[in-house]
């Protein structure tokens, strides 16, 4: 089924639904057991002639039976587009104000909008009709309206209850929130106005259900630690050479726990080519510098540029696979797209738009985009399992492309198509994370991988979903039975390290980092309370987004959390450490005091173990 299709009627129900008959409906659903729903539901279309959507059923819940607790397998019908809160968080995108200081490079690729007389109507590198730029442009960029917006919209589809009871597993006295702010390039904006739109993030998230002043941006994050709307996760965009000991404790002063940052490709000739003044020296420094303070890093690559290659370009994504120095946790994969003017109110220029029509460059996706194809296939098949691909394509309007991967928007579904058919399989979280029900009959398993980046030692603990025949199983159990006897005889804890021919999903998982000068060498310590500390970079659980401390029965409330955090604590007290340290959202640390018996120093949360 389509996400979209539950607001199809078909012609032989009715298109105006009788509310009364909706009501008795909704409370049949309500006390029919788990295993019957699915009949049911189908028994009470075919009775009262019927095909409701699931806005209409959320609607009917909220207005005549909040009170009601309701189970998981119900909760289904009332969530449109339910893979937004699958991912354990609701994510919130800003988009910063399109004015002339949103970016101060000139890269070739990048497009730059504006309306006849020259003035930006887009920060750098977007264009309006994009699907979050238009949402910005109805809040005119505002932070407070693009924020309630987002937040109503969750709710109009029932990803956020609108009441303080229980709808499923969710409460919403606990909504937890990941915000990006996109647009530009970060470090371009004035630190004033960068200031301003972070206090009025907290603000916004602090104040949905009542109207109030602003007050300091220091006593926003305070209350953001309790609010009904907490930012469990902070993003903001930047390039590699922004990166330095002095923008990180900004960063940290903000509440930030997550970087991308435009990387665009390996190969220094091809940045050179498209003036990105940023060079692969530049990414190794910066990706070093935030895993020294505990960053999850997101990098942005970009197949089919100009002087690239299919040959070039699988280098890249195998540099990205194998260099210690490259080692990222998550990717946006944007090929090469030639943006155009779309309308007669914009403008839309850039520098390889110039050499597209010039005929000096011709993306090669153009003239064979199965090559194009494969060089995805290639990443993708290939790829590290604790990467997660969070893009494979730019959501741009087919009629902006003037070229690049032959205008395919939906270019991931064709490349997945194509490994169903051969039978290859994706690694990436992304593709292996667990939904609210999937993979209920499978018992989750810890599995521990460590691996060598950037000067230091990663270990990216996870709990999966694993199908394993005889052998397989066989195997397990006499590595299991191996590590039991290792504790006996050394007292040291040993784990299977996974296997990716049986793995078929993620409940979870963890990235702790064994960094060999946590916050800075000793001449230049630039966040002193993660000295001697081993790291724990994300945690992350999935299946349906619940409120922070409520009980549930999907995956983010069977105790995986917990567990996670003690192997890691374990693991980090093996290796001699007396102290761990998490990057903790603001809104994650009530979590990580109450549930985990951690205390807050300076912006990380810390224990000693």
């Amino acid at each position: 089924m389509s996400n979209d299709i539950e607001n199809i009627v078909s012609e032989k129900f009715k298109s105006n639904i009788d509310q009364d008959e909706l009501t008795e409906f909704v409370e049949e659903l309500i006390i029919t057991p788990d295993e019957k729903i699915d009949s049911t539901m189908r028994k009470l279309k075919r009775q009262y002639q019927m095909n409701p959507s699931k806005q209409e059923i959320h609607k009917i819940f909220r207005e005549k039976f909040s009170s009601r607790k309701i189970s998981p397998k119900m909760r289904k019908y009332m969530i449109k587009k339910q893979v937004r809160s699958n991912s354990g968080v609701l994510v919130v995108t800003i988009v910063l104000a399109p004015n002339k200081f949103s970016c101060k490079y000139d890269c070739a690729y990048c497009p730059q909008e504006t309306d006849l007389e020259g003035n930006p109507t887009q920060p750098r590198s977007y264009l309006s009709n994009e699907p979050a730029m238009l949402r910005a442009l109805e809040s005119n960029f505002d932070v407070k309206g693009q924020f309630n917006s987002r937040i109503g919209a969750y709710k109009a589809t029932g990803n956020i209850s609108e009441t303080s009871s229980k709808i499923g597993s969710i409460s919403e006295t606990s909504s937890k929130i990941e915000v990006i702010f996109s647009g530009g390039t970060w470090e371009s904006y004035p630190l004033e106005y960068r200031e301003q739109v972070i206090r009025e993030l907290y603000w916004a998230a602090n104040s949905v259900e009542v109207e109030r002043e602003s007050k300091t941006l220091e006593e926003e994050i305070t209350i953001n630690e309790t609010s009904t709307y907490r930012i469990i996760g902070f993003t903001l965009e930047t390039r590699p050479d922004n990166i330095r000991p002095e923008t990180i404790q900004q960063y940290r002063r903000w509440g930030v726990t997550r970087i991308q940052i435009g990387v665009q490709h390996y190969d220094d000739a091809i940045l050179k080519k498209v003036n990105r003044k940023c060079y692969t020296k530049h990414t190794i420094e910066a990706i070093r510098l935030l895993k020294q303070a505990g960053f999850k890093v997101v990098v942005h690559l970009m197949p089919d540029l100009p002087g690239s290659s299919p040959e070039q370009d699988k280098w890249m994504f195998e540099q990205a696979i194998t260099n210690p120095d490259l080692q990222f946790d998550d990717i946006k994969i944007y090929p090469t797209a030639v943006v155009q003017t779309f309308d007669d109110k914009h403008i839309v220029k850039s520098k390889i738009l110039d050499l597209y029509n010039s005929g000096e460059f011709k993306p090669y996706s153009e003239k064979n985009i199965q090559d194009l194809i494969d060089v995805c296939l290639y990443y993708k098949t290939n790829m590290n399992p604790w990467v997660r691909i969070q893009r494979l394509v730019r959501d741009i309007p087919t009629q902006d492309i003037a070229a690049g991967y032959n205008g395919i928007s939906n270019l991931r579904q064709v490349i997945h198509t194509q490994m169903k058919k051969k039978g290859l399989k994706c690694n990436c979280i992304r593709c292996n994370e667990i939904g609210d029900l999937e993979h209920d009959n499978h018992k989750p398993i810890l599995a521990v991988r460590r691996y060598t980046a950037s000067q230091g030692t990663e270990y990216h603990i996870s709990i999966e979903a694993h199908t394993m025949d005889t052998y397989q199983k066989l195997i397990y159990y006499l590595i299991l039975a191996w590590n039991f006897i290792r504790l006996f005889v050394s007292q040291k804890h040993s784990y299977w390290n996974g296997d990716l021919a049986s793995y078929i999903g993620l409940y979870g998982f963890l990235r702790m980092r064994f960094d060999p000068a946590p916050g800075g060498k000793e001449d230049e310590i630039f966040i002193p309370e993660l000295q001697g500390c081993a790291l724990i970079r994300e945690v992350h659980v999935y299946g349906t987004s619940m409120g922070v401390g409520v009980e549930g029965s999907g995956s983010q409330h069977k105790g995986h959390g917990k567990w996670l955090m003690a192997t890691a604590e374990q693991i980090a007290l093996d290796a001699g450490y007396k102290k761990v340290a998490v990057i903790a959202g603001v809104g994650t640390r009530e979590y990580y005091k109450n549930k985990c018996g951690y205390h807050l120093e300076g912006t990380y949360m810390v224990k000693y173990i």
